[in-house]
């Protein structure tokens, strides 16, 4: 039954199996698959709901959540912080930065489900990079270098003799 609402869907256990082989079926080439109606009609699966349909058995196949939402869903500004895992007053912050858009509606404000998850992913690959100089960073310095003695874990007899 299609009610147009977000819910969010998980595959059960029993289930698990089912999906791992749709997941597998799906994600071999051609990317030519069809839809079996409920009245025995063969309908060809446009490529963006094959998409959508590979992306979800893969997520319920590892045993998670999947969330189906409009993008354009909008949301209060505890539940875009929720999403974010941030505080509330952390995520007015960023609407008042302009870092997330935002519209008001009477007194509150309201986001973008779209807009939630491009900043999502944005802070992400952010975080990412920043953690890659820093490795990068780390290694130059030779930070990564341990001495034998640490290197190694326990000291035989004759390291031990010499700390």
């Amino acid at each position: 039954m299609a009610t147009g609402a977000t819910e969010m869907i998980e595959a059960s256990a029993a289930q698990q199996a089912g999906v791992q082989r749709v997941f597998v079926a799906l994600n071999g080439t051609p990317r030519i698959a069809y839809l079996v109606a409920p009245n025995g009609e063969k309908l060809p699966l446009p490529e963006s709901l094959f998409r959508v349909l590979l992306q979800a058995a893969m997520v319920l196949a590892r045993g998670e959540e999947v969330l189906v939402s409009p993008v354009d869903r909008m949301m209060t500004t505890q539940q875009a912080a929720d999403m974010l895992n941030v505080s509330r007053p952390y995520l007015v912050r960023l609407l008042s930065e302009n870092k997330i858009p935002y519209q008001n509606v009477g007194r509150h404000r309201r986001v973008k489900f779209g807009d939630v998850i491009k900043y999502k992913l944005q802070r992400a690959s952010e975080r990412r990079l920043q953690l890659e100089a820093l490795v990068r960073e780390s290694e130059e310095a030779g930070l990564y270098d341990l001495p034998p003695i640490l290197g190694r874990g326990k000291l035989d007899a004759s390291e031990r003799a010499k700390s």
